[in-house]
């Protein structure tokens, strides 16, 4: 039987924290949750959570309640082409900070509550550590001397502008739209207002961007504030390692960040989280061997990764492979491929365990592996 003692931290309150937390919950595995004392609410980007990100909240947190969201029926994609593509899909437009409040409310309903405290000065840590989050993670990396090396795939990115939508907006759509070398996508939080984002290499100024729309264009009546981040997908590494008596996985997007174009941010922070879980659940239970269990986890994220590249490789390739300022994005993109592949050989690693049941346990096959 697994001991309750607590001796598993969980530090931070992003997604991947909260996903954390509800997936060591299920397992029946307490942990001590830590999140930062002088914490407030910034910038909450518009996220669109598709069928999966929904599926997979909904099994951390059953029933829990999103109707704060904006429920979403179809996504409409011009690409390459003048043909407008409907392709029906039920998703929820919601800030980032307002999942999290939800999440964090629906925890505190079934008892389990952060413990808050100043990340300048950590308390002692516990024999197993989940990071998730940017500003503790350094923390403790230079505390314990462990260099990692975030290694990223370009530098492009994204200016998001708050808008009001006109009378010609399609509320429970969201818009996705390429142009000449970007693409566009139209994000509604409610009747009356959304986020209008452009993605294009960091060489390109968006003066023009709405001239080159036809599609978003018509649904916009002002632009309001804007804001500019880095999204060219990256991977952090090592992500996990051993202590004398226990050790350390990174999860979300402090392990990697994908590129939105694919909408697979928010459900790679919720699996990176389970598979964390899994792998503290395996080690405690002695069902698998620690340093097995922290590289099957570093694998399955990496080959995540490699394969989240490849699909970007070949779509950003096909669209705007011709334009100059993308041949630099798309030569690091290939790069980091063939570098990942090379180094961290994850396929090794992947197939001695599978996940069942939210548990990771060993494959069993002819040659009793």
């Amino acid at each position: 039987m697994i001991s309750k003692t607590v001796d598993v931290d969980i530090i931070g309150d992003g997604i991947a924290g909260l996903a954390c937390v509800g997936a060591l919950h299920q397992l029946g595995i307490p942990c001590r949750w830590l999140i930062d004392r002088d914490s407030a609410a910034g910038f909450s980007p518009q996220l669109v959570l598709n069928d999966v990100a929904l599926s997979l909240l909904n099994d951390l947190f059953p029933g829990v309640d999103l109707s704060l969201g904006h429920r979403l029926d179809q996504r409409l994609v011009v690409w390459d082409s003048p043909n407008v593509d409907t392709i029906k899909q039920q998703s929820l437009s919601i800030h980032q900070g307002q999942l999290r409040q939800v999440l964090s409310e629906y925890l505190a309903e079934h008892g389990i509550k952060p413990q808050r405290v100043d990340f300048n000065q950590m308390p002692q840590p516990g024999k197993w550590q989940i990071w998730t989050q940017r500003k503790p993670l350094a923390g403790f990396l230079d505390k314990t001397q462990i260099n990692r090396h975030r290694l990223s795939s370009g530098e492009r990115k994204i200016h998001a502008a708050s808008v009001k939508l006109s009378h010609h907006c399609q509320k429970s759509s969201y818009v996705v739209e390429s142009a000449d070398d970007g693409w566009m996508i139209l994000i509604p939080h409610n009747l009356q207002q959304g986020t209008l984002q452009w993605c294009s290499p960091a060489t390109t100024e968006p003066d023009d961007w709405l001239e080159q729309s036809k599609l978003i264009a018509p649904q916009i009546s002002r632009l309001n504030d804007e804001r500019c981040f880095n999204v060219a997908p990256s991977i952090a590494l090592p992500m996990c390692g051993q202590s004398d008596d226990g050790g350390w996985i990174v999860a979300g997007e402090q392990a990697a960040n994908l590129d939105p174009i694919s909408g697979e941010g928010t459900p790679f922070s919720l699996r990176s989280a389970i598979l964390a879980a899994a792998a503290i659940e395996a080690i405690r239970d002695k069902r698998i061997d620690a340093m097995d269990a922290l590289l099957h986890y570093q694998s399955r994220i990496t080959k995540t990764f490699i394969e989240h590249l490849k699909g970007c490789l070949s779509y950003y390739n096909d669209s705007f492979g011709h334009h100059p300022n993308w041949q630099d994005e798309l030569a690091r993109t290939q790069f980091l491929i063939e570098q990942l592949e090379t180094v961290t050989q994850p396929d090794q690693w992947i197939e001695k365990y599978k996940m069942v049941d939210g548990r990771l346990i060993r494959i069993n096959n002819k040659k009793g592996i």
